[in-house]
């Protein structure tokens, strides 16, 4: 019986340790990231890379947890939510740039992890897609400029033809 009302009161909702502040410190060469909860842990926690080779990550889940909903503008970019749908699970997961040592450890109901300053930060002036739309714009107004000083005449218009048939004299002296 009692099995079944705690299998009740997670799937609803209640209980859940709810991640209430993601601190980032740096130090030295380290980041210092505190997950700290309100007031409970969640009931287990799992942190390790993940499952695709080619990819420089970290994941830390968490089950029987969920975010603040005010919380996730106050993340560090590296540093992402990827729980989904799923109810009672909280997956974030650290984008890094080299592969990096961690460790973890738990004080109270904040959840302390180090890893060496290895995440991507994604730069803004490193992305391709930057890049290209800034030269594209240097050159498009490189073009325009050009075109709009090139089509400037500076001597002054030819005076109009009296009669259309005839073709004006040109206003140059021509030599003897």
């Amino acid at each position: 019986m009692l099995s079944v009302l705690v299998a009740s009161v997670a799937a609803t909702g209640d209980g859940l340790a709810v991640l209430k502040d993601v601190r980032t410190t740096l130090v030295d060469d380290t980041i210092r990231l505190e997950l700290a909860f309100d007031g409970a842990r969640p009931r287990r926690e799992r942190i390790g890379r993940g499952a695709d080779p080619g990819r420089k990550e970290i994941w830390i889940e968490f089950e029987g947890a969920r975010p603040d909903s005010a919380l996730s503008r106050k993340w560090p970019r590296w540093l992402r939510d990827r729980s989904g749908e799923a109810s009672g699970m909280l997956a974030l997961r650290i984008d890094l740039a080299k592969e990096t040592p961690w460790s973890a450890s738990w004080s109270g109901d904040t959840l302390r992890v180090g890893i060496l300053d290895r995440v991507d930060n994604h730069p803004l002036w490193k992305n391709p897609w930057v890049l290209g739309a800034t030269g594209a714009a240097l050159v498009g107004g490189g073009v325009v400029l050009w075109m709009q000083l090139g089509s400037e005449t500076t001597s002054p218009p030819a005076a109009p033809s009296p009669t259309p048939d005839l073709i004006p004299p040109p206003d140059i002296a021509m030599p003897e």
